[in-house]
């Protein structure tokens, strides 16, 4: 039989707004902010590598599945990192990709054309407001629509 320890965390957060004369929580959002300012760069930084990894990694003739897994992976951190920073509509992108690889039928890869549609939305769409929200919308509709059409060739999805 195995016994069971309970460790109970403490949410500091919480315990400072709960005290008296503890901190606003308008002000720990501030806090927040302001943090993460300081890291806002090297994060950019490591976003425009995960993209540029993405890339490599479909630039291959026939990705394998090892690398289509690992696109899987980078566009997940690029969705989260899109997120953190204000780039929505990247982090739409990003998981557009990663339902465009989920949605391969076992053992068989992605369609060349839908994988480099996504690698570029995800080039263009990193510079956030340097295209103009309807063009964005669009990108992102349209990757939508591509994703769609893969699950329905996998027989994923009910036309």
């Amino acid at each position: 039989m195995s016994i069971v320890k309970i460790i109970p965390t403490v949410n500091r957060l919480a315990k400072a707004i709960s005290l008296p004369g503890g901190k606003r929580l308008g002000d720990a959002v501030d806090d927040a902010s302001a943090n993460l300012l300081t890291i806002k760069e090297p994060c950019l930084e490591a976003l425009d590598a995960t993209i540029g990894r993405i890339r490599d990694l479909a630039a291959e003739p026939a990705p394998s599945a090892e690398a289509l897994e690992e696109i899987y992976a980078r566009a997940n951190e690029a969705l989260g990192l899109g997120g953190l920073f204000g780039l929505p509509d990247l982090s739409k992108a990003a998981y557009s990709l990663c339902e465009l690889i989920d949605s391969r039928p076992a053992g068989q890869g992605v369609g060349r054309q839908a994988l480099d549609v996504h690698v570029d939305s995800l080039r263009l769409l990193r510079f956030g407001d340097a295209l103009p929200q309807a063009e964005r919308d669009n990108m992102v509709s349209g990757l939508a629509s591509v994703v769609s059409h893969a699950k329905r060739s996998a027989g994923l999805q009910t036309p």
